[in-house]
């Protein structure tokens, strides 16, 4: 099996790098992204190992007087790296920092690309004393959430889909030089396909193809091996640039597996592998990790659906009662010097049982309050089968005898509205919501405006978006289902539509009339390739991610990473259709047929 593309080793891989570029001990200055960019692949012990005694964010602050006085007094002669995103705001706080340097020496790395002539000129005006002895760009510029999992932690992509340079030019030129940093942290040098009815996802194709194609970038992948000087070849790797308009159900949809559900259900969702506590019982202002390469239970069980993971926090609630009794026991010298020597582990574990049962208890608790016992079933029959009328009677004596939260409503209605896209019966539900519910015709616009993003206008309309528990899986799909991943129940009938638009890449059946080809290369299109990246702008799930997983631990000599401008759960998928329904009155928004 090929366990080469690893996200968080490929980024630890590159910051040790430049760790052991500079020797002795140093100090760390990072900005704003790059520090949650470390933090998600090391930990402060880990830095203390590489030599790496501070760790400080760089912040615009007016260096007065009395505040250069005392940084006078804590100097060391230590060198100093800098590591941030090559933007105008970080160079000017890096110049800032240059011109009443507090360290010996400065190696600056940026994640991103500069502009070397004015960029460059500013950091040598201000670097009058000559500290800066190494700049160069490392690019690190992603957040790698899992081995396979990626995020460009860009809150919005509606500022794309608005025809206003401020919103528009930042967020296209973040998602572009991110998935350039993706394809250079990974030496990757690919064939290029993407979905053709998103002007989004073809622009960004061209764009991501020009720059791969450029002199300096292509000296890069030569450098590293990732081409093969003169034939152009992709090395078996396929990026594939999707817009979330492909498949808008997944993310609407209730979730049953842990993490995918901690996301959805609990207020402020996964955020950085972090998830909020405020609100929640034994509020502590204070955020609880979730990594799964220091947390064992999570790396178990967060794939795990939520009737095993009961049945696993039931059995780690017994085996912390057998762990206290025998913290009880201790009778003698020898007893008490082991205890002191498993301390720390037995308070790890402590800590862990004490993190899960909480947050399952939090889950159960809301599972009860939305009624989604009862709701997730019509969630899957409405996008797993075709009873326009019977799904409406369904809908209506939900909303009047359930009760629910306005966003629950908008909820059920989009996704009854985009499955049944073009029937009478979107009309009728949108007349009746506004007569017979408290939602006002304003918000109930907003399922109107969900259509115009996500309709069907804007997808290939493959047919497994819906029905998809009628569909069958081809190849190693058949596979992994008879190896018991896939037990489809009344909460889990409906695959991502992702799933099936990998079977078709890998049985060579991904269809070019819609999904276009942006770079060729001197592999065939028709091809399988061995390492397949793909980017989805307007983010990703944890449904999707776990579906990405399985398939990985599953094949053999092939590979698949999953990247995307955030990870969405149904909350931030309607915070931006609410969004994009105010916006679209102060700013034109493009229609299906226009390029940025």
């Amino acid at each position: 099996k090929n366990h080469a593309l690893n996200a968080i080793q490929v980024l630890r891989n590159y910051l040790i790098r430049i760790f052991t570029e500079v020797n002795g001990v140093k100090s760390l200055i990072l900005g704003k992204e790059t520090q949650s960019i470390l933090s998600l692949v090391f930990s402060q012990s880990e830095l203390l190992q590489h030599d790496v005694l501070f760790v400080e964010a760089l912040r615009k602050q007016k260096r007065t007087d009395d505040v250069l006085e005392e940084e006078e007094k804590q100097k060391l002669p230590m060198n100093a790296i800098v590591l941030m995103r090559g933007t105008s705001e970080n160079i000017s706080l890096i110049s800032n920092e240059l011109s009443k340097p507090r360290f010996k020496d400065y190696y600056i790395y940026f994640t991103s690309m500069i502009n070397e002539n004015d960029d460059l000129e500013q950091l040598a005006q201000h670097d009058k004393k000559e500290r800066v002895k190494s700049l160069k760009e490392f690019y690190v510029d992603f957040y790698a959430l899992d081995s396979h999992l990626i995020s460009l932690n860009i809150p919005s992509y509606i500022p794309l889909k608005i025809k206003n340079d401020n919103f528009q030019h930042y967020a296209f030129k973040r998602t572009l030089d991110g998935i350039l940093s993706i394809l250079l942290a990974f030496q990757k040098y690919p064939e290029i396909r993407y979905q053709k009815t998103s002007h989004l996802a073809r622009e960004m194709a061209s764009k991501v193809s020009e720059r791969i194609e450029s002199k300096d970038i292509e000296k890069m992948l030569k450098a590293n091996g990732s081409l093969r000087s003169g034939n152009g070849s992709s090395n078996g790797c396929t990026l594939l640039i999707l817009d979330r308009s492909e498949d808008p159900i997944t993310p609407l949809l209730s979730q049953w597996t842990y993490q995918a559900m901690l996301h959805e259900l609990l207020p402020h969702g996964i955020h950085q592998n972090r998830v909020g506590t405020k609100g929640l019982r034994g509020d502590t202002e204070k955020d609880v990790a979730l990594s799964s390469q220091h947390d064992s239970f999570y790396k178990e069980h967060m794939y795990s659906s939520w009737g095993d993971l009961c049945l696993k926090i039931r059995d780690l609630i017994e085996e912390y009662k057998a762990q206290t009794q025998n913290k009880q026991d201790v009778r003698s010298i020898e007893d008490l010097r082991s205890f002191i020597d498993k301390f720390p582990q037995i308070k790890s574990f402590m800590n862990q049982v004490d993190k899960h049962v909480s947050l399952v208890h939090e889950l159960k608790d809301y599972l009860t309050e939305r009624n989604l016992i009862v709701l997730s079933p019509f969630e899957q029959q409405v996008v797993c089968s075709n009873h326009p009328n019977n799904h409406l009677d369904a809908l209506k004596n939900h909303i009047y005898n359930i009760p629910m939260a306005e966003d629950e409503m908008l909820r059920l209605a989009i996704l009854y509205c985009i499955r049944y896209e073009g029937h009478p019966n979107v009309e009728k539900l949108l007349n009746w919501l506004v007569d017979h519910t408290e939602l006002s015709s304003d918000k109930v616009g907003c399922v109107q405006s969900a259509l115009k993003i996500y309709g069907a206008k804007r997808r290939s309309n493959q047919p497994q978006l819906f029905g998809a528990s009628e569909s069958k899986l081809k190849n190693i799909f058949n596979r992994i289902a008879s190896a018991g991943f896939e037990v489809e129940n009344v909460f889990t009938q409906h695959k991502p539509l992702l799933v099936h638009i990998i079977d078709q890449i890998f049985s060579g059946n991904l269809s070019p009339s819609q999904y276009g080809v942006s770079r060729s290369t001197s592999r065939q299109s028709s091809s399988i390739p061995t390492t397949l990246i793909i980017f989805v702008v307007g983010g990703v799930t944890y449904e999707e991610s776990l579906h990405v997983h399985r398939l990985n631990r599953e094949m053999v000599n092939r590979q698949i990473i999953l990247a995307g401008t955030n990870v969405l759960n149904s909350k931030r998928m309607l915070k931006e259709i609410k969004t994009y329904h105010k916006e679209k009155t102060l700013y034109d928004v493009y229609d299906d047929d226009e390029l940025i």
